[in-house]
């Protein structure tokens, strides 16, 4: 229950970043939807945090909620919503890695994440994503 009540802060993150960092060339529509994404993650993090608290489901959703917002930050940044999404995609439903290959390609995930020329390299997004 602990976690659910810091969910209204990770919200009221989400929202001074997109208000402190607002670009007019992107406008209210596309800010509101990345607004939107970055809450349903923190919100569907949290929830599946507090209910299931044995599973890892739950953190990576909200750390991927929580890093999501920080692209807006800074443009190095803007990547590292990436290691949680993948981690969180080959470790459903327990959040846990099944197998080697899905923890080398987690790694890499993060990596790629971390390190914005790699980040923006078209074709390693692609192999990541599939």
């Amino acid at each position: 229950m602990r976690r659910l009540a810091l969910l209204p802060l990770g919200i009221a993150f989400g929202v001074a970043v997109e208000w402190a960092f607002y670009d007019p060339e992107l406008g209210p529509a596309l800010t509101a939807a990345d607004l939107a994404v970055g809450c349903v993650l923190l919100t569907c993090g949290t929830i599946a945090w507090d209910r299931k608290d044995e599973s890892r489901v739950g953190p990576l959703m909200t750390v991927a909620g929580v890093t999501w917002f920080l692209g807006n930050v800074a443009r190095p940044l803007l990547y590292l919503h990436r290691g949680p999404l993948v981690h969180l995609h080959l470790s459903y439903p327990t959040g846990r890695l099944p197998t080697r290959l899905a923890r080398i390609v987690v790694a890499v995930a993060y990596v790629d994440a971390a390190i914005e020329p790699l980040a923006v390299n078209d074709w390693l997004t692609l192999v990541l994503s599939s």
